[in-house]
């Protein structure tokens, strides 16, 4: 009986495993590195990933392998937020780059992450109101 409670109760359902793969690069707007931010990696297949932008716009994280979408935000800080009753609400700040590299679905950066390290440089391009360092 106890052998078959320790069965039922011990090994449910786990979450399948999946490869994992280093990946670094520069994240430069106009040709100039970005000294703050974030890059988001969208996994087709597995766990996504966030990872901050280093002031030399360096990042370096690990991602599943395979096709995986990324979205790059740099923004002035939140404001507070206007309704005190949400405050865990807050309405990000104005982007310093194009917003359209902030969504998945408009930034057209995309990656095929393979096994072993990556190197993804991201260049964006276009009008931007970044601070100068």
């Amino acid at each position: 009986m106890i052998l078959v409670l320790a069965m039922m109760c011990g090994c449910g359902p786990s979450a399948p495993e999946h490869e994992m793969a280093k990946i670094s690069g520069t994240v430069t707007h106009n040709g100039t590195p970005l000294p703050d931010g974030r890059v988001v990696f969208l996994n087709d297949q597995g766990p996504d990933a966030e990872v901050k932008i280093g002031p030399d716009g360096k990042y370096a994280t690990e991602v599943a392998v395979g096709p995986t979408s990324v979205l790059v935000e740099y923004r002035e800080p939140s404001p507070p937020p206007e309704n005190p009753d949400r405050p865990h609400m807050p309405m990000p700040g104005k982007s310093y780059i194009p917003e359209h590299y902030s969504h998945f679905l408009s930034s057209n950066l995309k990656v095929d992450v393979k096994s072993g390290e990556n190197t993804y440089d991201i260049p964006l391009e276009g009008e931007g109101d970044a601070p100068k360092p």
